[in-house]
């Protein structure tokens, strides 16, 4: 079984701001560092973690996937337990009004960051969630595993949308604002309506794991063999040539280009032309990916480690060369931190 909630996102425009475009390609310049980076354990060196994020005064939250709660990253250096220690929790985001939200996988509902620091249960204590994402006008929606999707009301309330039995496990904006779901189990993709009903697309059918935008504003959407599929200008989602595989999570580099992580097939990338084509690694299973301060994109693999795109287009594996990681998260002081889904713990990138 594959989950995937990692999200590599330049930029997003809530409130009344329109969603134009995502990502520009002179929007991001970093500038490389000269010194070689190693990987390397923190003091945490067991237990697997999932997901991780910031809270709105730049504290990164890890969210356990064994049964370990939710830790946080203290202003030392050191990686603690909060007070929930015990539950799994997949993702983590935070709402408009800046409020943290966790979302539980084993039945243990949907949990908050409440400003005295304390992490409480909201109204919803069971059911699993996956994954959750704000609309282009700031409401949260919760994707559920196994129960459709709910949302976050003005009062702290989170409620049932139109959406009740259905296995839902990412959400992503377009660039106009519209906000898709990607179903599991064969339940299509959705997209949020105007009047806030969550209707299915032309794609009624099928697994999704993941969708992300192009830097030219395209929603590429990564498929459970069915390959990679694309939203067209009428509004349709139409498959593109890559029309087999399994494809689990996509994110643009510091250079615009978008690179798809495949559970199979290695690691491919969007070409200037619209093709999407392997790249030299060709084969091996990758989770997700995400850009180091310094502008370098990093691969969780689920076999082979940690890997790295080089300057020269290359991708090459790093010091780390075995185990199996999930997703990476900064810091606010912009440390790059991998976690771990074998039992290795929590890593993180530092220079020589």
């Amino acid at each position: 079984m594959i989950y995937n909630n990692s999200d590599n996102i330049a930029g997003v425009y809530v409130g009344d701001a329109k969603i134009s475009k995502i990502y520009t390609g002179d929007r991001i310049a970093w500038k490389k560092k000269a010194k070689e980076s190693q990987i390397t354990q923190t003091h945490v060196t067991s237990g697997s973690f999932y997901h991780a994020a910031l809270s709105s005064d730049g504290i990164l939250y890890f969210c356990s996937m064994n049964n370990t709660g939710i830790w946080r990253l203290e202003p030392n250096g050191n990686i603690q337990q909060t007070h929930v220690t015990s539950g799994t929790f997949f993702h983590a985001v935070l709402a408009s009004d800046g409020i943290l939200y966790f979302c539980g996988h084993d039945d243990v509902g949907i949990w908050r960051l409440n400003p005295d620091g304390n992490i409480t249960q909201t109204n919803v204590t069971n059911v699993r969630f996956q994954h959750a994402a704000l609309s282009s006008d700031g409401v949260l929606y919760f994707c559920s595993y196994d129960d459709g999707i709910r949302r976050l009301e003005t009062d702290g309330n989170i409620v049932q949308t139109n959406v009740t039995n259905a296995s839902m496990v990412h959400a992503t904006l377009s660039a106009e604002g519209e906000l898709y779901f990607c179903g599991y189990y064969g339940h299509g993709i959705r997209k949020l309506h105007p009047d806030g009903d969550i209707l299915q697309t032309n794609l009624t059918s099928g697994t999704f794991y993941h969708a992300a935008l192009s830097s030219d504003g395209k929603l590429y959407f990564s498929g459970h063999n069915t390959g990679i599929w694309i939203l067209d200008t009428d509004g349709n989602i139409v498959p593109t040539h890559v029309t087999d595989g399994i494809w689990t999570h996509t994110a643009l580099s510091a250079e615009g280009v978008l690179y798809f992580c495949s559970y199979d097939d290695g690691i491919w990338r969007l070409s200037a032309n619209g093709d999407i084509l392997p790249s030299n690694v060709t084969n091996g299973s990758f989770n997700s990916s995400l850009l180091s301060s310094d502008g370098v994109l990093y691969f969780c693999s689920e076999d082979d480690g940690i890997w790295k795109l080089e300057e020269d287009g290359n991708i090459t594996q790093t010091n780390v060369t075995s185990g199996k990681f999930q997703c990476a998260a900064l810091s606010s002081d912009n440390i790059l931190y991998f976690c771990s889904i074998d039992d290795t713990g929590i890593w993180q990138l530092s220079a020589e």
